[in-house]
């Protein structure tokens, strides 16, 4: 509709009526200039929207006046209409943005919550709310050590700082948290950094999920665990004992080497629970921090030093001042590759270095023994899983299932030493 008017010029328009120059619709707008002339009373910023015949929508803003004349007497008014669809639509889509959110605050069963620059709350969760046992307009403003004990709350600071200091989000932390009422849950945490629109970091959002009954699970698993492999240990050093004393009688070498393949056995499967654990902790969910490479491995071929005398094997390993993200199974992920590699590689040399490849630390292990066995080159995840795997494959799912844990990529290839 404005665009017709605009195309009329300045000499067809004056001296006419919106009736005039708008016959259906130009009747309301007359009445309202003629209401505004009557009682004196100006509208302002008034906002309406016009439909063309695509249905598209255009949106206005009119402010009137009555314009008098010398004796004070209404002779007109003047008029001010300003097209703000780009604006309005704006608007719209912040409000519909705004609902989205509010919804998700409201609904969501997690700890929400966003923090300033200063770590002050700026908006949280119903959840968050009730957790902190205030509604969420009182939350505003407060921060953790308005609620929680001084070290708990440092460690909250912390974090935000540092996810605000260096941009790095942190995924998944677990921590136990204790409300202002006393109550203890556990709760996976995931913080990262805000931004504004010039990339300026202005603070945090933080998401924390209900974990306890997953905590309680794995802690009646771990309980229950603890006490089976304590219960068997302590059966197999029982059995142990006994066999040693048999050795001691006076019997046949042949009774004797039966007598040490059954120790070995037994050791075996005292082994086999220990590596179970190990499992059982490296499939689950885990904090990641930086590890000196270095020491890992060096604690690693250390732990492996027995066997690799006997089996007389050189090492050779490359230093490195890398650091990783990894946890408290790193060194078990060296380990294990180094007691396959030795144990069933057949090699004499064992080689350990870490290099720097497209911004990633690649660490290689390798001997020049054997070549692998096609079961574990094409990977063992479905043989172990359907029991098939065969002798060695426990180590090399362990060091497989710990490298994923901690966001590697584990690879088998062939060894440039053989």
């Amino acid at each position: 509709m404005r665009e017709d008017l605009r195309e009329n010029g300045h000499e067809e328009i004056i001296g006419k009526t919106d009736i005039d120059l708008y016959p259906e619709k130009g009747r309301k707008t007359y009445e309202e200039d003629m209401h505004v002339m009557e009682t004196e009373e100006p509208i302002i910023n008034k906002e309406y929207s016009v439909e063309d015949s695509e249905g598209d929508k255009s949106y206005y803003s009119t402010s009137k006046a009555p314009v008098y004349d010398n004796d004070n007497n209404v002779i007109g008014l003047v008029g001010i209409t300003q097209e703000i669809t780009e604006r309005k639509q704006l608007q719209e889509r912040l409000d519909f943005e705004s609902s989205l959110l509010n919804d998700l605050l409201e609904n969501v069963p997690a700890s929400i919550y966003f923090k300033d620059a200063e770590c002050r709350f700026v908006e949280v969760s119903d959840f968050k709310a009730e957790e902190l046992g205030m509604d969420r307009a009182e939350v505003v403003g407060k921060t953790d050590f308005d609620f929680y004990s001084e070290d708990r709350a440092q460690e909250m600071f912390e974090d935000d700082k540092r996810v605000m200091e260096e941009e790095e989000p942190v995924v998944n932390k677990e921590e136990k948290i204790v409300t202002p009422d006393g109550e203890e849950w556990w709760a996976s945490v995931i913080k990262v950094p805000r931004y504004d629109e010039d990339g300026n970091v202005i603070g945090t959002l933080g998401i924390s999920m209900d974990i306890t009954e997953r905590k309680q699970g794995e802690q009646r698993e771990d309980f229950l665990h603890s006490l089976l492999s304590n219960d068997i240990e302590t059966k197999n050093k029982t059995a142990v004992g006994i066999l040693e004393l048999l050795k001691e009688r006076d019997i046949s070498e042949q009774e004797k080497s039966m007598i040490d393949t059954a120790i070995n056995s037994i050791e075996d499967s005292s082994e086999l629970i220990s590596r179970v654990w190990t499992l059982r902790k490296a499939s689950r969910k885990t904090e990641l921090s930086e590890v000196d490479l270095d020491s890992k491995i060096n604690s690693a071929v250390e732990s492996n030093a027995e066997l690799l005398e006997e089996k007389e094997i050189d090492t050779e390993i490359g230093e490195t001042e890398d650091e990783v993200k990894g946890g408290r199974l790193t060194e078990d992920l060296f380990s294990n590759l180094i007691e396959w590699i030795v144990r069933f590689g057949e090699c004499n040399v064992l080689r350990v270095l870490a290099r720097e490849e497209n911004g990633r630390i690649t660490i290689i292990l390798e001997g020049d023994g054997q070549e692998v066995p096609e079961m574990i080159r094409r990977g063992i995840t479905k043989d172990f899983r359907e029991g098939q795997v065969k002798e060695g494959g426990m180590l090399i799912y362990l060091a497989s299932t710990i490298s994923t844990a901690y966001k590697g990529k584990f690879e088998i290839k062939e060894s440039e030493l053989g």
